[in-house]
């Protein structure tokens, strides 16, 4: 990958191409789906508005006749609190020829004042003016094709309607269709990368209830549109997080960052899961657990595909701490979208109850001992269990690159031996590294041969090997902090390039890039594989062949009883070796 430099411009790309500004009286727009509903509030901030909506024009007397689309919606609607939450640091960039493919984020939350003056309104048009201060916004989801007015009646505190109704002159003509971000902004880095950034507002697919907006950022590479399609990394931020500053990816890249902070919602981190239905009322026994985060990832997702080239064979999902446990808890479960993932000090068991911040988890999800049911029919306890899921031969996943640290406040080391062992004895392709330090462990204490694994080199539609009990393999321990190797991997330290994947045979050739190692041995298992298919009836055969040419190992195997194919104990040098299997 080439390093970028990472300043940006002063002066953000901005060009009003349309304006949209509340008068005196409503103002109704609709577009892809959703009408952007804007009024001019109540001096009194302890006004609350309801939303009517009628075939034909709505007065007072009318009102009872009309359809209640919202009730009790708050004042400041308008103002867009999202942008006040958090600002960036400086990235730190770690550049690959020395330090590996690592990357991270540091993210300043803002303060308590800031989040009280947000300096500005939400845009919702492409490049519009931001909506003045004193302007509510509503944005509902059309439920079918027809011609609506609405209008916006002003409630006290017990919901008793006050003062004169403010209507809309026109209908708006609305259409069911899939919402549309609306592109607020650019920005462009100095060696030529945008990045872009959108608003959008929710479906009842997508959050609990409509009106809630959500950002999201797209970094364009340099090369996006000149060299085919595009790899796409979606990156999820950790708690606290906001903003990312520019990435350093290659110039065909594009990365997706979406934002998991929403203003004035009961609890605004969800580790990219999801939350309870009753999470407003408190009586989370009553409610279901939903996924709604993940399906608002899986709709960003789509979206970008629909929107850009996207190389569909390399798709990746990153993400530290939260987004660590986020991108275990989503990738693991969509093989068929992601070639890897790469989770930083994440959660691998978040029903254990060890964690610091447990009680985080059970605003949001319920007590441990209520085991609340997800929309998915589990208990969300075990639905946060990665540790059981990956144990399971019966669950596909994409490749899994983890680093973690053993002096971690926030997420326990205790969680990530028994989740690395499974890992391992399930045969799957991972790496694995630990070492010591803080939350955001330092890169010097990152185990180098983690650091040098490439997750971007993993494609969805090509085979690699999976290296299990290797003698480059270190000890995780039992999960004290003292336990086992200090800083060490497991599942790492291999190269390989496919040579073959057809209906007879599979090889690869495979070095080993430890520095102090002229041998290696690890049990090979071909992952993923595209045209050799493996048969419980069939005997294989393999051979181990070194860089002269002389067969070193060979013998017979079988598939076992989860339809793997697995030869014990691969001699492996840093010059490499040809594995071969065939039918």
């Amino acid at each position: 990958m080439k390093a970028l430099s990472y300043l940006i411009i002063a002066n953000v790309l901005v060009i009003s191409l349309a304006s949209f500004t509340a008068a005196e009286g409503l103002n109704v727009m609709h577009k892809s789906g959703q009408t952007f509903i804007t009024w001019t509030e109540d001096a009194d901030p302890d006004v609350k508005y309801n939303l009517y909506l009628s075939e034909s024009p709505i007065t007072m007397d009318k009102l009872t006749s009309a359809e209640l689309a919202a009730i009790g919606i708050p004042s400041g609607t308008g103002a867009d609190m999202i942008d006040e939450q958090a600002k960036p640091l400086a990235i730190q960039i770690y550049r690959k020829d020395e330090l590996g493919t690592d990357w991270a984020a540091d993210i300043s939350g803002a303060s308590p004042e800031k989040l009280a003056k947000p300096k500005h309104g939400y845009a919702i048009s492409t490049f519009g003016s931001h909506l003045p201060f004193g302007t509510g916004l509503y944005v509902r989801n059309a439920d079918k094709s027809r011609e609506v007015y609405y209008a916006i009646a002003k409630t006290d505190a017990s919901g008793k309607i006050i003062g004169s109704l403010i209507t809309s002159d026109v209908p708006a003509a609305e259409r069911p269709a899939n919402p549309e971000p609306v592109l607020e902004r650019l920005r462009k880095c100095d060696s030529g990368e945008i990045i872009k950034y959108y608003t959008h507002w929710s479906t009842k697919d997508i959050a609990l209830k409509e009106n809630m907006s959500f950002k999201f950022e797209l970094q364009i590479g340099v090369d996006v549109g000149k060299s085919g399609p595009s790899p796409l990394v979606v990156l999820l931020h950790g708690g606290g997080g906001a903003e990312t500053l520019p990435a350093p990816l290659e110039g065909n890249f594009i990365l997706l960052l979406p934002n998991n902070y929403t203003p004035g919602f009961p609890e605004v981190y969800d580790f990219w899961y999801g939350y309870n239905t009753e999470i407003y009322t408190g009586n989370l026994k009553e409610g279901v657990n939903v996924n709604f985060t993940e399906r608002r990832l899986l709709y960003l997702i789509d979206w970008v595909k629909s929107n850009y080239n996207i190389d569909e064979n390399r798709i990746y999902l990153i993400g530290g701490s939260m987004g660590g446990t986020g991108s275990l808890n989503f990738g693991l479960r969509h093989p068929e979208i992601f070639a890897a993932i790469h989770a930083m000090v994440p959660h691998t068991n978040m029903g254990s109850g060890i964690a610091p911040h447990d009680s985080w988890f059970l605003r949001l999800w319920g007590k441990r001992e209520e085991a609340i049911k997800t929309n998915e029919g589990v208990n969300i306890w075990d639905r946060f269990n990665q540790i059981e899921f990956v144990s399971n031969p019966k669950n596909n996943i994409p490749f899994v690159k983890t680093i973690s640290s053993r002096e971690d406040p926030a997420m326990p080391w205790v969680e990530l031996p028994p989740f690395i062992k499974a890992m391992n004895t399930a045969k799957r392709a991972f790496v694995s590294g630990w070492g010591v330090g803080p939350h955001n462990i330092p890169l010097e204490y990152r185990p180098k041969l983690a650091r040098m694994f490439d997750i971007y080199k993993i494609r969805k539609n090509e085979s690699y090997p999976a290296f299990s009990n290797s003698s480059l393999n270190d000890d995780p321990g039992n999960g004290d902090a003292e336990d086992g190797t200090i800083t060490g991997i497991m599942g790492g330290g291999f190269d390989w390039e496919i040579l073959a994947d057809t209906d007879k045979k599979w090889s690869a050739k495979i070095s080993h890039i430890a520095d102090d190692k002229q041998e290696a041995a690890a049990d090979i298992t071909p992952r993923n594989l595209q045209k050799f298919k493996v048969s419980n009836k069939d005997e294989y055969s393999y051979a181990n062949t070194d860089s002269s040419g002389n067969i070193i190992q060979s013998g017979t195997i079988k598939a076992d009883e989860n339809g793997l194919l697995t030869i014990s104990q691969v001699k492996i040098t840093s010059i490499g070796n040809t594995i071969t299997i065939s039918r």
